[in-house]
This record gives C-alpha cells, sequence and structure tokens, in this order.
C-alpha cells in the first residue's frame, strides 16, 4: 500500500487529463452549461453510493462539523471542471495541464510552508525553489507555439 500512495496521485492525474479532454469534447457539442450539470449529476451519484457504501462518520458528527469555508471545495471543483471544459479545446491538452500543475505546484509550496489545514510544515528549501521554477519553466516551454 506504501508504493500505492505514489502511484494514486498518477492515476488522478491521468483522470485528470482525460475528464478535461472528454468535457471539452461534450462542451463542443452540447455546451459548458449541459457538461458541467451532466458531471455534476454523475459526480453526485457516484459520491452518494460511495457515502452510502463505505461512510462511517455518523450523520451528526458530519453536519456538526461543516463550516461555511468548507464548500469553497465544491466550489473549486466547479471551477476546475468548467475552466477544463472551455480551455482544453482551445489550447489542448498539454498546455491546460502544464498551467494546472504550475498553479498546483505554486499553492502547494505557500501551502506546506504554512502549514495549511494541518499540513505538516516544510520550509522552502532550495531544491523546492529550483523545482517550481522549472515547473514554471516547463509551462512557458509546452505552451510556446
Amino acid at each position: 500500500m506504501q508504493k500505492m500512495v505514489y502511484v494514486f496521485p498518477l492515476l488522478a492525474g491521468f483522470c485528470v487529463c482525460l475528464q478535461g479532454t472528454i468535457n471539452g469534447y461534450w462542451q463542443s457539442r452540447i455546451g459548458v452549461h449541459s457538461t458541467v450539470l451532466v458531471n455534476g449529476v454523475i459526480v453526485t451519484v457516484l459520491a452518494a453510493l460511495f457515502f452510502l457504501i463505505a461512510n462511517q462518520t455518523p450523520i451528526g458528527r458530519i453536519t456538526s462539523e461543516i463550516r461555511p469555508w468548507i464548500l469553497l471545495n465544491g466550489l473549486c471543483g466547479f471551477i476546475i471542471l468548467t475552466i477544463a471544459a472551455l480551455t482544453f479545446p482551445r489550447i489542448g491538452a498539454a498546455s491546460v495541464i502544464v498551467l494546472m500543475v504550475a498553479g498546483q505546484v505554486v499553492t502547494a509550496v505557500a501551502f506546506d510552508r504554512l502549514g495549511i489545514l494541518n499540513l505538516p510544515q516544510q520550509s522552502i528549501s532550495i531544491a523546492r525553489l529550483i523545482g517550481t521554477v522549472f515547473v514554471v519553466l516547463g509551462v512557458f516551454l509546452t505552451t510556446r507555439a
């Protein structure tokens, strides 16, 4: 299971690219509004099934833990889905993905540094800084026409 911790994010990355490509395809045929709705319904049904099958947390605890800022999670999902559906067919999968990854890396380094939401605090080392610069350089090289 320890090695799977590294494989699962690769699978998620594959799914982000596949989802963006499919949503871009559907967006050009049925519109972004319908695409987002269909995707949202599928996610909701699967999330409900996952909850019903595997949940071990009492409902009372779940509802008592909800804070308004937690709803940003759903907003982020909506933003990611909508932007991907709009941008994949316009600038291509590679450009969208490297831009998303750059946004993730820069944000992740800052979140790690600050220990946001109980993340282990990690300093911004020279190695991390160089890695982040390489990611940004990768964006430049990948998005050049």
